[in-house]
């Protein structure tokens, strides 16, 4: 009896983690981005943490780009239009970028009878340029990310790159903004001629 319960259990186990394998994704590269000097300032994200992993490089990323100077530390405001004209940058423009709702997750499903994952990036954002000497908003944009991948292998083998995995979708989620900054930094640029 003991060695039938064993066999069964034995035999189960390599059915549902015996046959799964790492999951492989393609990653997807950062588009490099290197813009002539800014005037912009980006001072954070408004309902989002600053040091949640999607996002902790970004606006590092938005100065090494020339896109805005990275001054999210400075800004201690709620983004309201009154504390924008409160706080004292040093360029003529300051961006920031509102998060309405971003959902990064993962689950387990049957891919062609195999073992599979489904990722998705569900992101909706509001992205905003104020102007500090006309003390107003002067441009917006709200940018949807819907990503939702299914893949062959278990993103909970030993042997999935969960680093690389995570990165392929944070360099989805950056280029997506990033090209919409790059809007934002034309659009500055034309108001200065």
């Amino acid at each position: 009896m003991k060695k039938s319960k064993l066999l069964t259990i034995f035999a189960l186990s390599v059915l549902l983690f015996g046959c799964a394998v790492p999951m492989q994704v393609s990653k997807v590269e950062r588009k490099p981005v290197k813009m002539e000097k800014t005037n912009m300032e980006f001072i954070g994200f408004k309902n989002l943490d600053k040091n949640n992993f999607m996002f902790a490089t970004f606006a590092q990323e938005l100065e090494n780009s020339n896109i805005a100077d990275n001054r999210q530390h400075y800004y201690l405001g709620n983004y309201s239009l009154q504390d924008l004209q409160l706080y004292q940058s040093k360029k003529r423009y300051v961006t920031f970028i509102e998060s309405i709702k971003s959902s990064y997750g993962h689950r387990d499903i049957v891919v062609n009878k195999k073992d599979g994952t489904e990722i998705s990036y569900i992101g909706l954002f509001t992205l905003y340029v104020y102007d500090t000497i006309d003390k107003s908003i002067v441009w917006t944009k709200t940018v949807k990310i819907n990503e939702i991948d299914t893949y062959e292998g278990s993103y909970y083998h030993k042997d999935t790159d969960f680093l690389g995995i995570d990165a392929h979708y944070r360099n989805i989620v950056f280029n997506t903004l990033i090209d919409n900054y790059v809007v934002a930094y034309d659009f500055v640029h034309s108001l200065q001629k």
